[in-house]
C-alpha cells in the first residue's frame, strides 16, 4: 500500500471540517468559515507531518492532545462557549473513527502500519459516503440537540466612532422592526451589548427611549439617533432607541447601518446578544 501525503492532507482537512460543522450544529455555536478551515487545516497538516521520517513521535498521545486543543482554539476560539463545542467535536471524532473502523473490519480491508499508526485504504468515495452516513445518523440520533442550525447563529461586529464590539446574533424571522424612514429592517441589541457601545447609558432611563434620546443628544451630540416604533407580544407598542453605527458586519454584509437598543436582555444566559432580521439570512455566511 502506498500513502500519498497530499491525499492524507486533503482527506483529513475535509473530514475535520465536516465534523467541526456538525459539532456547531449540535451546540448551536457560531463560527466563521475561515476559522473552521484554519482548524481543519492544522489537523490535515498534523496528519501529513506524522508521515515524515523522524516525526513519528507526533503520533503519541500528548502530541495528539496538544494538536487537538490547538485545532479547537483556532476553529472555535478561546471563549467559555467554545468548551461544549470542543467536547462535541471530540465525541464526533471518536464516533466517526469507530464507524470507519467498523466498516474496514466488515469489508476486511488490509491495514497499513506507518510510523506507529494504522492506515486503511479508504478511498475518497467511500470516505464521502461514510461522512454523509455519519452526519445523517448524528442528525437523527441527536435531533433534539440540533439548535439554530444552518447559520442562524452568526458573529456580529459593530463599530461606533472607533469603539468595536463583537457578539453572537440570532437570525430571527419574527423580528420585523423597521426603520420608518428607509423601510429597512433593523437589528436589535441587548441592553448589555448597548452598554458596551455606549458605556455612559444611564440605567435609570433604560425603559424610556425618549429620555435616552434626549440624554445622548446632550452628552454625545455627534451620534445619529432615531426613535423607532415597535410592537411586541403582550404590549400595545412603544419606542426603541435607534443608533446609527459606522459599520455593521454580519456574514458577507458590511457597512454602516441602523441598530435598535433593547432595554432588556434578549437571551439571559443564552448564546446570543442580538437579533438580526430574517432578511439578513439571505446574505449571511
Amino acid at each position: 500500500m502506498t500513502l500519498y501525503v497530499d491525499e492524507v492532507l486533503l482527506e483529513n482537512v475535509l473530514v475535520d471540517y465536516c465534523l467541526m460543522r456538525t459539532a456547531l450544529c449540535v451546540t448551536g455555536q457560531p463560527a466563521s468559515r475561515w476559522r473552521l478551515w484554519l482548524g481543519a487545516g492544522l489537523g490535515g497538516l498534523y496528519a501529513a507531518m506524522t508521515l515524515a521520517p523522524g516525526l513519528g513521535f507526533l503520533a503519541c498521545f500528548p502530541a495528539q492532545a496538544a494538536v487537538f486543543l490547538l485545532m479547537c482554539a483556532a476553529a472555535f476560539g478561546l471563549e467559555r462557549a467554545a468548551m461544549p463545542v470542543s467536547v462535541w467535536y471530540l465525541v464526533l471524532q471518536l464516533g466517526f473513527g469507530g464507524l470507519v473502523f467498523a466498516v474496514v473490519q466488515l469489508l476486511k480491508l488490509p491495514a497499513f502500519l506507518w510510523g506507529g499508526r494504522l492506515y486503511y485504504p479508504v478511498g475518497p468515495r467511500l470516505l464521502a459516503l461514510l461522512l454523509g452516513l455519519f452526519f445523517l445518523t448524528a442528525r437523527l440520533t441527536l435531533r433534539r440537540y440540533f439548535r439554530h442550525r444552518g447559520g442562524s447563529l452568526v458573529p456580529l461586529e459593530l463599530d461606533l466612532q472607533g469603539r468595536k464590539v463583537a457578539c453572537t446574533a440570532l437570525v430571527d424571522t419574527g423580528n420585523t422592526l423597521l426603520d420608518p424612514v428607509s423601510g429597512r429592517e433593523v437589528p436589535v441589541l441587548s441592553w448589555s451589548l448597548a452598554k458596551k457601545l455606549l458605556p455612559r447609558l444611564p440605567e435609570s432611563e433604560r425603559e424610556d427611549a425618549a429620555a435616552l434620546f434626549a440624554f445622548l443628544r446632550h452628552e454625545q451630540p455627534g451620534l445619529r439617533l432615531r426613535l423607532l416604533p415597535y410592537r411586541a407580544v403582550g404590549r400595545e407598542g412603544g419606542l426603541l432607541l435607534g443608533l446609527w453605527c459606522d459599520e455593521v458586519h454580519a456574514g458577507r454584509l458590511r457597512g454602516p447601518g441602523l441598530v435598535a437598543l433593547s432595554p432588556q436582555e434578549l437571551a439571559p444566559e443564552g448564546p446570543y446578544q442580538a437579533l438580526l432580521p430574517g432578511e439578513f439570512s439571505r446574505d449571511l455566511m
